[in-house]
């Protein structure tokens, strides 16, 4: 009898540790998500329950969900937790825009993620340009940060300007309405790019993520970012420099993405120096491509640990840029 009960008592407990954490969507559908499960409210409504999200239960390695569905969205990386709080911006159209991993000790960005689709590549809008007729600015601070964890000033005008606003989640990415377009000109989506850096190979990394989407997939899953945490690669420290204001320089930037289709899954990631390739207008990308994994070392990232264990495993270790119209 003694045996029975113990029995059960353990698959009571395995039964109650293994089952979801909470997949119901967040009681007010009209909040973008902030920083360490708070919330702050803007326009915008959910995106449909299966739009991003996986329905797999059986992840070792996932996000905990909670009461924040977005968590568990197939682009998102392991969410780093501490220091960090993690951004969803949402608009009314169609939901979440996308996503933003935001440290609020060193005040940058770590990672963007959002998806691709043909009708968020529709360029129905023009880029976002300020009218300052209107008290508009060019680069607005983002209102999911409280004030008093976000720059009170436009960083681009310490150290004589030599840097740029670089997008993460690039503006031509999302020409499909307004508020999409506006979005991605929020300070906490910019990190700091050497200029020629940004408007050359930068710019044409972001041009071959537009032609894989609209060539190879009806949803392409993708993650921007640049190397914000202490560490080293290659000799090399992951920061390349910090302003007088404690503003972070990323020596790296990198580009992760996969998309899936008949049940297959492929994915590939770009890693560049932007120190090296800073004056670089650089279109043969396919000397900077790596695995996920390999990416996930040099980052220490976790990224798409949404996606079903076996598949992750499988995709991650995937390098062929020539599948990917990579030259």
């Amino acid at each position: 009898m003694k045996k029975l009960f113990l029995l059960l008592t353990i698959v009571t407990f395995s039964f109650s540790s293994c089952s979801p954490g909470g997949s119901s969507p967040d009681p007010n559908p009209n909040s973008s998500t902030t920083g360490n499960n708070g919330h702050s409210d803007t326009e915008g409504n959910p995106p449909t329950p299966t739009d991003g999200y996986t329905d797999d239960t059986k992840h070792n390695n996932s996000n905990p969900i909670g009461t924040i569905p977005e968590y568990g969205r197939l682009e998102v990386p392991a969410l780093r937790g501490g220091t960090s709080r993690v951004l969803i911006h949402k608009v009314a159209s169609y939901g979440v825009n996308y996503m933003t991993e935001w440290d609020d000790v060193q005040k940058g960005p770590r990672w963007s993620a959002y998806i691709l689709t043909s009708a968020l590549m529709q360029n129905s809008v023009p880029r976002y340009t300020a009218d300052k007729r209107r008290g508009e600015v060019q680069y607005p601070f983002d209102p999911l940060i409280p004030s008093s964890l976000q720059w009170d000033y436009d960083w681009l005008t310490d150290d004589n300007g030599s840097y740029d606003h670089g997008h993460l989640c690039p503006s031509a990415d999302r020409r499909c309405d307004k508020e999409s377009q506006f979005q991605t000109f929020y300070m906490s989506n910019m990190s700091p790019m050497f200029g020629p850096f940004n408007s050359g190979v930068w710019a044409n990394i972001e041009g071959a993520v537009r032609k894989a989407a609209s060539r190879y997939c009806d949803t392409l899953y993708v993650v921007k970012g640049g190397t914000i945490d202490a560490g080293t690669y290659g000799g090399y420290n992951l920061i390349y420099h910090k302003l007088h204001n404690g503003l972070v320089i990323p020596r790296y930037f990198y580009t992760a993405m996969f998309y899936r289709i008949r049940g297959k899954y492929y994915a590939i990631a770009l890693w560049i120096d932007q120190f090296a390739c800073r004056n670089s207008n650089e279109r043969n990308l396919a000397q900077f491509a790596i695995s996920i994994d390999q990416l996930e070392k040099r980052t220490g990232v976790d990224f798409f640990c949404n996606v079903p264990n076996a598949e992750e495993a499988k995709m991650e270790t995937l390098c062929d840029p020539i599948a990917w119209g990579l030259r």
